[in-house]
């Protein structure tokens, strides 16, 4: 059926492109030299890249990537949704036959793109500073959000992705790990994962004041909540603000889709080029790069997915769009008598989690029971050369083990009370 859609489409946008053709040609003989020849070259270039892009857009998906070794697919509890609105989650702990036996476990929301497989390489060197703190067996899961799904093509036509969709996605997982490792279980969000992640927490404690299935005096069932380098609210910052812009632009669902098949037409040189540019060097590159080319750069969806997400979370934690949102939405959550202590975790020059922000979750924590950390500090942060890790540390192999190690150990301490 979506091949279906997708053929209707090609040949509607054939017909458009054959009469914009007819147009152009007519316009360019009211041209003199060389700007004739100039247009003339230019539609034959782009009749030639908009045929490749025509043929990428009716090809099946391609098939993604396994899970990285040492890793295995986790199998959810059985759902309502539909398979495109269950996260993809993977889990490390080889040693475990069963993860629920796990002395402590830790699930990593990632940031957009949601993709579960970049953070891998970080959670496997969190599960070895975990042993060494004396806290294995451990299970690592890293928990992709529903509509960047690899084992599956994603129908997302025309279509927005909502951001507080997905958040209740993820929320039902988290539910789910909370229940099988009660009291053991540390949820680490990383930039828009940290928001998911609160959002997780603002509905149980919202369900449990309500006279839900758990009594607000319960035990919490978390033991700590990593926000890591989070994107909590609109900063305002220039690049946002742009991005805004652009994301409000008209057809910008459909111009999102128009450009992932666009990018997946260009030459595998290029598609080199753009998966070094993404994830730099570093022995974790590698990984990175293959987990690039066969998602973003061989999936269609995936670019969609980034493009259309970032319209949402632009929206929808931003105080001007949405009433109530950022911090203010936060409070409930912080306030809450019996929940897990928080550690935040900033680093500087970050535009999705400035210095500011830090600042202002500071001020709504308890001191003694949460904790926010400045990587950029002398005294507790994470400095390789005198230098703290940018905000997309997962891909910069030198932060990788630092940043584990410093969690690891402030995992060790809340566990040992």
């Amino acid at each position: 059926q979506a091949l279906g859609s997708l053929s209707s489409r090609a040949m509607v946008s054939n017909y458009v492109v054959l009469v914009a053709a007819i147009g152009a040609v007519q316009g360019a003989k009211l041209l003199t030299s060389p700007y004739k020849e100039i247009l003339l070259c230019c539609i034959c270039l782009g009749a030639l890249f908009g045929g490749s892009i025509m043929q990428h857009s009716q090809r099946a998906p391609a098939a993604g990537p396994p899970a990285p070794r040492g890793w295995r697919r986790y199998a959810a509890a059985e759902t309502e949704s539909s398979q495109e609105q269950v996260p993809d989650v993977l889990v490390y702990g080889e040693e475990l036959l069963d993860d629920s036996k796990a002395a402590v476990a830790v699930a990593i929301i990632p940031g957009n793109p949601g993709l579960p497989h970049f953070y891998c390489p970080f959670g496997e060197a969190l599960h070895g500073k975990l042993a060494a703190e004396g806290l294995g067996p451990a299970a690592i899961y890293c928990v992709g959000y529903p509509c960047f799904r690899t084992d599956a093509a994603v129908k997302s036509e025309g279509t927005g992705v909502s951001l507080d969709e997905q958040a209740e996605a993820i929320s039902g997982v988290l539910d789910e790990f909370a229940r099988r490792h009660k009291g053991r279980l540390v949820v680490f969000g990383h930039s828009l994962g940290a928001w998911i992640v609160a959002q997780a927490f603002l509905r149980e404690t919202s369900g449990a004041a309500d006279g839900g299935s758990r009594d607000p005096k319960d035990e919490p069932r978390v033991a700590m909540v990593v926000l890591a380098m989070p994107f909590l609210e609109f900063s305002g910052s220039f690049k946002q603000r742009a991005l805004a812009c652009v994301t409000c632009l008209p057809l910008f669902n459909q111009i999102a889709e128009l450009a992932a098949f666009a990018i997946l037409a260009l030459p595998s040189s290029v598609h080199a080029l753009v998966a070094s540019l993404m994830v730099g060097g570093g022995g974790a590159a590698e990984v990175h790069k293959q987990v690039v080319h066969s998602t973003l750069l061989s999936q269609a969806h995936h670019i969609t997915s980034v493009l259309r997400l970032l319209k949402s979370e632009l929206a929808r934690l931003n105080p001007a769009v949405t009433p109530n949102a950022g911090f203010e939405e936060l409070k409930p959550l912080l306030d809450a008598r019996v929940r897990p202590s928080v550690l935040g975790l900033y680093t500087r020059g970050d535009g999705w989690g400035p210095e500011a922000h830090a600042l202002r979750l500071r001020s709504l924590l308890r001191d003694g029971f949460d904790e926010v950390i400045d990587f950029g500090s002398e005294v507790d942060g994470v400095l390789v050369d005198g230098i703290p890790p940018t905000h997309g540390f997962v891909l910069e192999d030198a932060y990788i083990a630092p940043v584990a190690e410093l969690l690891a150990k402030r995992i060790s301490k809340r566990m040992r009370g």
